[in-house]
């Protein structure tokens, strides 16, 4: 059977499985440690003028673990070292008030929460049952915008829209391994922070290093690295501009709520939501 008679999300299945033996975790702080300081300084020896690859990324992490003597099983985790590492001097380019910071919602004490969800995430009300509030509260204060959500159609539509220049997360291997060709593609400056465990339901994290993640320094400076946003932000305003010229709206429905309108109309709204993201 070829790859183009099986949908989309079962190719994402494949793929995830196929990679979960090297998507473990190092367990021991002080391992951690030691990828992390050794992706800095081998960012320092990639080159910013071009654009930023999967390949490259893979290379110099199967580089790092071979020169540390640690087991290829923690490729993905350095991997996300590396990247974080590279793209750290162009995030200090951007300024607060232009990074999107992502926190994921599996991190919240279910016991305690007493957030709601709506289209664009959990709304922490800051109650101090977990840490998402306090970080959340971190970052605000510096200026972020901050959603509480997993592969949000919002992200990348905030992005493209132009609302945020720079991409900050915390998320398990196999949410940022789904991430990683979207921000590979755009080539928009991101950087992240792996959840220790997994399981989807009060997770854990390095909260120290996501708070120094939040508190990256803003260096007013030209920013460095090849990128294809400014034409992809060029190309949605093209495509808004002339939508509903182009494909008029045959059901009147705009609001994408059941309960204000009739299902066609609100399946119509929706698609014209897809199309311009």
């Amino acid at each position: 059977m070829g790859e183009d008679s099986v949908s989309g999300q079962d190719l994402e299945t494949q793929r995830a499985g196929s990679t979960e033996s090297i998507k473990v975790v190092p367990q021991d702080r002080s391992c951690r440690e030691q990828i992390r300081q050794e992706a800095f300084r081998f960012a320092e020896r990639m080159s910013h003028h071009d654009l930023l690859t999967r390949g490259q990324i893979e290379s110099a992490a199967k580089e790092l673990l071979a020169k540390l003597g640690l087991p290829q099983c923690y490729l993905g985790w350095t991997m996300v070292a590396v990247g974080s590492a590279f793209w750290r001097s162009q995030v200090m380019t951007v300024p607060y008030h232009r990074r999107l910071l992502l926190l994921p919602h599996c991190m919240r004490n279910t016991s305690l929460c007493a957030a709601t969800y709506d289209a664009e995430g959990l709304q922490c009300v800051s109650c101090g049952g977990c840490t998402l509030g306090w970080l959340r509260g971190t970052a605000l204060s510096l200026g972020y915008r901050v959603m509480i959500a997993e592969g949000s159609p919002s992200v990348l539509k905030l992005i493209l829209s132009g609302e945020a220049d720079a991409l900050l997360g915390v998320a398990c291997l196999n949410s940022l391994e789904r991430s990683l060709e979207r921000v590979l593609m755009a080539g928009i400056p991101s950087m992240a922070v792996p959840l220790l465990v997994g399981g989807c339901r009060e997770t854990v994290a390095d909260e120290d290093w996501i708070l120094e993640m939040i508190e990256t320094p803003y260096v007013s400076t030209a920013l460095s690295g090849r990128s294809y946003l400014p034409l992809m932000r060029i190309a949605v305003r093209l495509v808004e501009a002339e939508l509903e010229s182009l494909a008029p709206r045959a059901f009147d429905g705009r609001d994408g709520h059941l309960q204000n309108g009739k299902a066609i109309s609100v399946t119509e709204d929706i698609a014209y939501q897809y199309l311009r993201e």
